[in-house]
Parts: structure tokens; sequence; C-alpha cells
């Protein structure tokens, strides 16, 4: 697939991711959207396993469209975690830390970007960065455990 089909491809995510963030943003609880996004980003990774050089668009799409649902849930539910629970003493700080985790989010997925995505095993390197992001992503879900996340919102 060329590179400007593969941008076209990720016009889905683009748009679902709108349209999620559109129709949840405004409502400041955050553990059912933190739900929601996560299993859904599992499941949307999870799919990644079953593709190969010869896996369908409408298939591709479909992933594509999956990951635009946890990009508009979950970057809104992390901002209002920081909004509804830090004092606006602290809320500098707190939305530097939240910046600060964002970035090391994208250099530890660069770095696994690098080691899994060499040129000469594209199909396997990106089946072995599923793996290591559904770890990622499975040890990250026992937030969800956290009960004081239900009530981050409910007051307002």
């Amino acid at each position: 697939m060329s590179p400007s089909h593969s941008g076209l491809l990720l016009l889905p995510m683009f748009l679902t991711s709108i349209i999620i963030s559109k129709t949840t943003g405004k409502n400041p609880a955050i553990h059912m959207k933190l739900i929601v996004g996560s299993i859904i980003q599992f499941i949307a990774m999870s799919l990644l396993l079953f593709t190969n050089h010869s896996s369908s668009l409408v298939y591709l799409a479909v992933i594509a469209i999956l990951f635009g649902i946890p990009q508009g849930i979950l970057s809104l539910a992390n901002q209002n975690a920081v909004y509804f629970q830090a004092s606006s003493k602290h809320m500098g700080a707190s939305a530097g830390l939240l910046r600060t985790f964002m970035y090391m989010g994208a250099m530890l997925a660069s770095a696994a970007n690098g080691l899994f995505l060499k040129s000469e095993a594209i199909t396997n390197g990106l089946h072995y960065l599923v793996i290591f992001s559904l770890i990622i992503c499975f040890m990250l879900m026992i937030t969800l455990l956290d009960r004081s996340l239900s009530k981050v919102g409910k007051n307002t």
C-alpha cells in the first residue's frame, strides 16, 4: 500500500475520534470512559494480530474506526481527571505531569516501533509490537479497579 493510501486509511480513525470526543467530551464522569476506551483499545489491538500482507481494506478500516473510539474518549477522560481532581493551586503542576507522562508514552512507543518494525520484518514486527502493546495495555487496565475514579466528575 502506498503512503498516501495508508494515510487515507487513517481517516476513519480521525473522524471517529472527532465524533466520539464531541459526544462524550462534556460529560465530566471519567470511570466509564476509561473502561470503554481501554476495552475497545484492547480489542482493536488484538485484531491487529490477525493482519497480514493480504488483509482486506475493510478489515483494516474497521480496526482504524475502533482505534478512533479510545482516541476520542481516553485523552479527554485523562484531561477531565486532572481538571476535576487537582486543586486550583496545583492545576499547572498536574497538567504538566499529564503532558510529561503523555510524552513518556510517546517515547516508549517510538522506541518500541524502532525495535519491532525493522524493514525486513514488517508483519512479524507488527505482531510483536501488538503483543508488547497488549501487555502494557493490560497492565494499565488495572487502574480501572481504582474505585475513586467513579467519583470523579459526579459532584459537578
